[in-house]
């Protein structure tokens, strides 16, 4: 919004308003020229979703997860701010009673830097975008009988 270096047609400011803020007085008429500027506050983050599945890989058939069977963890890192994000890590802790199976990892961007942990790296994602890791465990051979559950959080 521009007004000219002349008298203001209204003693009324100009005012501004969005869903989220009242309106808020932006000129002052009483001020010629660039004396008085508009501004107009503005906001811009980085917004930052992890989500992490698993999904059994039943290798014995017997449709419940038991020793020797593997897991695929998938997790998405995703933008979902207003600005990029830069310097990503990172770190998964193997789940007990797990093992890492070799040459299992991938990622869709980035960099694997660990495997126990798992510690990847992204060096920068854009707004909307998202980066892929995948990997799968093998449960223990020797799962104690007590173990109900293989639990695991990123």
């Amino acid at each position: 919004m521009s007004r000219s270096a002349g008298p203001a047609s209204s003693s009324v400011p100009e005012t501004t308003a969005t869903a989220e803020t009242a309106p808020v007085a932006t000129d002052d008429p009483t001020l010629p020229g660039s004396a008085d500027p508009t501004r107009i506050p503005v906001s811009a983050s980085a917004a930052l979703g992890l989500a992490k599945g698993a999904a059994l890989v039943d290798l014995d058939g017997n449709g419940v997860a038991t020793p020797g069977d593997e897991i695929e963890w998938r997790l998405e890192l995703a933008v979902t701010g207003t600005r990029a994000a830069s310097g990503l890590v990172v770190t998964d802790p193997l789940p007990a009673f797990t093992a890492l199976v070799p040459a299992s990892v991938s990622v869709s961007q980035g960099s694997l830097v660990g495997l126990d942990p798992i510690l990847w790296t992204v060096e920068q994602l854009g707004v909307g975008e998202f980066a892929t890791l995948v990997l799968r465990t093998a449960i223990d051979g020797d799962l104690p009988v007590e173990v109900e559950e293989i639990v695991n959080q990123a």
